[in-house]
C-alpha cells in the first residue's frame, strides 16, 4: 500500500512544525508528506522550502477546502492507495495512521473513510471535531462489542480516504473554502453508498487554544471567516438530515432549530441579544436553503 499525508497551512507555521514531527514520526512511514500553503506570509513559505523530506506545493489562498482539493487531487493522480488529511494544527499520536491502516474496517470493500479520535491538549474531547453518527444504537453497539463506531462524517482533522472513495465522489468543493467542507465531503461519501468509522484508537490532539462547544458564537460577526461559518454551517445541517431521513422538510426544520440555538447561545456568550448576529446568521439560513451552494461536479 502506498499511502500520502496532507497538510493544508496558512500562517501557522509553530503548529505546523510539530504537526510534521508527528508524522514524519509515524510507526507507519509514509510515501509522501504533501503541505498545500495558502500562501502563507508568517516565514511558512521560507521555512519549507528547506525541509527536503516535504514535497511543498504553493497556491493562492483558497482556505481548507481548495487546499484539501489541491493536496488530494495530487495524490490521487500519483495512484497512492490511502490518502491521509490533517489540519496544521493537529499533532497525531505516532502510531495514529498505523491503527488506522490496521484495523479492520480499513479491509471493508465500501470504505469511505476512517477518522482518529481527536482530543484537546487536556485528553477531553475536542468538540469541534466531533463527528455525526446515524442514531444512538450504533453508539450503543459499539460499546457493548467494543467496536469502532460507524459515523456519516469527520472532519480534516485527522482522516484517511481510500483510493476508491476518492475515484467514486471526486475532490472536496473548493467554493465551501472553510468550515464545514470536510463534512460535505465525508458525507458525500455515506450518500454515494461508502462507510465511515471513528477509529478509537487512533488518537490526534488539537492544539488548540480553546476547546468551545459553539466556536461560532463566538467569532466577529464581520469577519470573513464567520460568513463561510454560518452559511456552511446551515448547508452541513440541511445536508445532515438530508443524508439521515432523505427529508427536504425536515433539512428545513433543522437549520431553523440551528438559527434558534445559535442566537440563544450567542445571547449567553455576550450577555445580550445582538439583532445584528441574528440578521447575519437568518441572511445565511436563506443562502443555505434557496442557493445552489454546491454543484455536482467534483473533479
Amino acid at each position: 500500500m502506498k499511502v500520502a499525508a496532507i497538510i493544508v497551512t496558512f500562517n501557522g507555521i509553530n503548529y505546523l512544525k510539530l504537526c510534521l514531527q508527528a508524522v514524519k514520526a509515524q510507526t507507519h512511514q509514509l510515501d509522501e508528506i504533501i503541505v498545500v500553503n495558502n500562501s502563507s506570509t508568517d516565514g511558512t513559505t521560507e521555512w519549507l522550502s528547506g525541509q527536503n523530506y516535504i514535497h511543498h506545493i504553493l497556491q493562492p489562498n483558497s482556505g481548507s477546502s481548495g487546499g484539501q482539493y489541491t493536496g488530494i487531487k495530487y495524490a490521487y493522480n500519483k495512484n497512492y492507495d490511502w490518502v491521509w488529511c490533517l489540519d496544521q494544527d493537529i499533532v497525531p499520536s505516532l502510531d495514529a495512521l498505523e491503527k488506522l491502516l490496521n484495523s479492520e474496517e480499513a479491509r471493508l470493500e465500501k470504505i469511505g473513510f476512517l477518522s482518529s479520535l481527536v482530543l484537546d491538549n487536556n485528553k477531553n474531547i475536542s468538540y469541534i471535531n466531533v463527528p455525526f453518527i446515524r442514531n444512538f444504537e450504533e453508539i450503543l453497539n459499539a460499546i457493548l462489542k467494543k467496536d469502532n463506531l460507524p459515523v456519516i462524517s469527520s472532519s480534516f482533522g485527522s482522516v484517511l480516504f481510500s483510493r476508491k472513495a476518492i475515484k467514486e465522489v471526486g475532490y472536496p468543493f473548493k467554493k465551501l473554502f472553510i468550515w464545514g467542507d470536510d463534512v460535505e465531503y465525508t458525507m458525500r461519501m455515506i450518500r454515494n453508498g461508502l462507510s465511515g468509522f471513528l477509529i478509537l484508537s487512533s488518537i490526534a490532539v488539537h492544539d488548540q487554544l480553546r476547546n468551545s462547544i459553539f466556536p461560532l458564537v463566538e467569532m466577529d460577526v464581520k469577519s470573513c471567516k464567520t460568513k463561510f461559518a454560518m452559511r456552511n454551517s446551515f448547508y452541513v445541517f440541511r445536508l445532515r438530515n438530508k443524508t439521515l431521513y432523505n427529508s427536504n422538510l425536515r433539512g428545513i426544520l433543522g437549520c431553523v432549530n440551528f438559527l434558534n440555538t445559535l442566537t440563544r447561545e450567542r445571547t449567553k456568550y455576550t450577555g445580550k441579544f445582538e439583532l445584528k448576529y441574528f440578521f447575519a446568521a437568518l441572511y445565511n439560513l436563506f443562502l443555505a436553503l434557496f442557493t445552489p451552494i454546491i454543484k455536482k461536479n467534483y473533479f
